[in-house]
């Protein structure tokens, strides 16, 4: 499982292997980032108390073959502020 840190950077600047917490539809989700640094949202997957994202996560990215089981260094989600 590969630990991603959280971020402050902006939307389209994101460092690779982090996170950041963002709302879509009222609903708190995170936008994540591969070792690439290509980044998505992940609205379809769950992400447990701890951080732990289920089921693993593909980058969507043609041609990047990134896929792991993933977890959200210090999620919480009652605590974050997001930029959605």
């Amino acid at each position: 499982m590969i630990e991603l840190a959280e971020t402050t950077s902006p939307m389209f600047a994101q460092e690779p292997l982090t996170w950041a917490a963002f709302k879509l539809d009222g609903v708190l989700t995170a936008r994540v980032s591969c070792f690439r640094g290509h980044s998505g949202l992940i609205p379809d997957h769950d992400i447990a108390a701890d951080g732990t994202v289920s089921p693993s996560l593909a980058c969507t990215w043609k041609g990047c073959h990134w896929h792991e089981f993933i977890r959200l260094t210090d999620w919480k989600p009652e605590e974050v502020e997001t930029d959605g």
